[in-house]
């Protein structure tokens, strides 16, 4: 007989440059999930947002299975992402730690104009010289969005007992023994 996969249904969560892609994709390939990227569903070309409506529609119709691991919290499909998850990995990482890594990629991206969804790209002048940047999106909501999360999670029980909260990165093998289904 075929043995059925157990439901593993995991967002990764954090402030922009704090890991979440990368643990996303260690994951998919670890579980041989689906790996679907908020970033994808949210920017159109040109960085245009997409409309809100649409935007929950792609993110249900990504959520609707029982094996998948998505990065980011997905703005106004937030609850829908959470609720549906079996696990929410919270990489609540220090400042100085999420700003290294992003000025990291952020320049490397930049330097090599690497493709990140939609056809966006990010340069040095919108990277560094504007308002639209990343880094000064970090630098402006990083405890804002510690809060908010908190906030949240404190708010909602209910998803308080699927959050596994990292304040520092772990072992990939902790990790997947975090995400074990229990054996009661």
């Amino acid at each position: 007989t075929r043995r059925l996969m157990p439901a593993l249904r995991i967002a990764i969560i954090g402030i922009s440059g704090c890991g979440k892609s990368t643990l996303a994709q260690q994951l998919s390939e670890q579980y041989a999930i689906q790996y679907f990227k908020i970033d994808e569903m949210y920017w159109q070309e040109n960085w245009t947002l997409r409309k809100s409506e649409e935007f929950c529609e792609l993110v249900a119709a990504a959520i609707a299975e029982d094996r998948w691991v998505i990065d980011g919290h997905g703005a106004s499909a937030k609850m829908l992402i959470w609720q549906r998850a079996t696990h929410i990995i919270w990489l609540n990482y220090p400042f100085v730690r999420v700003f290294i890594q992003l000025l990291g990629r952020t320049i490397r991206r930049a330097w090599t104009r690497e493709v990140i969804f939609s056809g966006n790209r990010e340069s040095l002048r919108q990277s560094f010289f504007s308002k639209d940047s990343i880094l000064l999106y970090m630098l402006q909501n990083f405890l804002a969005k510690r809060r908010e999360l908190r906030g949240y999670f404190e708010q909602y029980p209910e998803l308080q007992a699927k959050v596994i909260e990292l304040d520092a990165p772990m072992p990939f093998e902790f990790l997947l023994q975090q995400l074990a289904p229990s054996r009661n």
